[in-house]
């Protein structure tokens, strides 16, 4: 009985120190300007490595893969802003 009740004092502490870490983000969101430019702008960009991958004769699928993985995850991030797009 000692055992369980220690056991789920444990998982309530990790519990609230998960919920308390996650709150605790002193991040400040992106702008659009600044996603938009990791996207598109330079030779280095998402964009710029996708077309260069894949007009290569045999791509590398593992470096698009990453690439497109990133690409779709900037999206959320746009939308979060909530801002007029059009």
């Amino acid at each position: 009985m000692r055992s369980l009740i220690c056991t789920a004092s444990v998982m309530c502490l990790l519990v609230v120190a998960g919920v308390m870490s996650r709150g605790a983000s002193d991040e400040t969101p992106a702008t659009i300007e600044k996603i938009m430019d990791t996207l598109h702008k330079g030779k280095k960009s998402t964009l710029s490595a996708l077309k260069t991958a894949l007009k290569s004769p045999s791509p590398d699928w593992a470096a698009v893969q990453k690439e497109t993985k990133t690409y779709s995850n900037s999206r959320p991030a746009i939308f979060a802003l909530k801002t007029c797009l059009f």
